[in-house]
């Protein structure tokens, strides 16, 4: 009970701190209170920022208490205020597969992608716990989405070299890591880690 007191009462503060300072420092209704609603639809959506933003920063205090679950809580109101907000899938699934509990991990990265906007970040992430978890065969098709996507970075193409040399697949690790070199000259591993994959398909694997 007092856990789900502590989180309410996080819920209010960061709603306290997102609202006009008149209303919040004296308690007083504003002047248009009851009346009709005329804020525009970018003071409303600079509202929820500032409620979202509030509640995210709450998951920090909680981490170094070691309030694990009430971080993966604040995740899920986070994300229902805003779907796109990616770190928020992120963190609590890795708390949730940290604790060992990969299928609630798996659902809620699964619901990210259903409803966020940013598709690349969490492929990756999904990508990426689902070779944490020692699913190489499961998470192929997630990087192989991501690294389409006209942003990826670098380390989307090395998880996913990982991944093909994971699931026995040297030929397109190679080409993966081929790729690497070719458009992130400057990125360290990618030289380095053609040269081994290389020899490896060489040797047989």
């Amino acid at each position: 009970m007092r856990k789900e007191h502590g989180l309410l009462h996080a819920v209010v503060g960061c709603l306290l701190l997102a609202v006009a300072p008149s209303q919040a420092q004296t308690g007083k209704p504003s002047a248009a209170a009851g009346g009709p609603l005329t804020s525009s639809k970018n003071q409303v959506a600079g509202i929820s920022e500032r409620v979202v933003d509030n509640l995210y920063r709450y998951t920090d205090k909680y981490f170094h208490d070691g309030d694990y679950n009430r971080i993966v809580s604040l995740c899920r109101i986070i994300v229902e205020a805003d779907p796109s907000f990616t770190e928020a899938y992120e963190n609590a699934a890795y708390l949730l597969w940290s604790q060992g509990d990969s299928a609630a991990a798996d659902r809620f990265l699964e619901m990210g992608l259903k409803r966020s906007k940013n598709q690349l970040s969490l492929l990756y992430e999904f990508g990426s716990h689902l070779m944490r978890t020692k699913r190489h065969e499961a998470a192929l098709p997630y990087l192989q989405k991501a690294v389409k996507l006209p942003k990826a970075g670098p380390l989307v193409y090395v998880e996913l070299a990982h991944c093909y040399e994971k699931n026995n697949n040297l030929k397109q690790s190679v080409a993966t890591w081929q790729e690497v070199v070719r458009k992130f000259p400057n990125f360290p591993s990618g030289p380095p880690n053609l040269a081994r994959t290389k020899r490896q398909l060489a040797s047989g694997g």
